[in-house]
């Protein structure tokens, strides 16, 4: 992460390249997820679009994941109906999420 923050974005698709081939699980999530970003950081558009589709096929219901795919189409002004959407969908599920923690909250009392 701080060589992508470094925008070192060479050093940083190798580190999370590795990260992802010995992980497994959230671990290897969020190692795809960060591949998919600094690939595309790089415009290796095709490919990090590729590998969001890939995060997305594992955590569907993730909206961290959804959001991201839908600023990644819109910021390269590609598939912008499909960027709609996926935001549209990631912004739902967030409110559902703050919807059943403020329920469970209030049935606690």
């Amino acid at each position: 992460i701080l060589h992508a923050s470094r925008r070192e974005f060479g050093e940083a698709e190798a580190m999370f390249r590795e990260v992802f081939n010995r992980s497994t699980g959230l671990m290897r999530l969020a190692a795809l997820v960060n591949l998919a970003i600094t690939t595309g950081s790089q415009g290796k558009v095709t490919e990090a679009e590729s590998l969001f589709r890939q995060a997305i096929s594992l955590a569907p219901d993730e909206p961290r994941i959804t959001h991201a795919f839908a600023a990644f189409l819109a910021d390269h002004r590609i598939k912008l109906d499909e960027a709609l959407a996926l935001a549209t969908r990631a912004s739902a599920s967030e409110r559902l999420a703050w919807r059943l923690i403020s329920w469970k909250a209030l049935r606690r009392r």
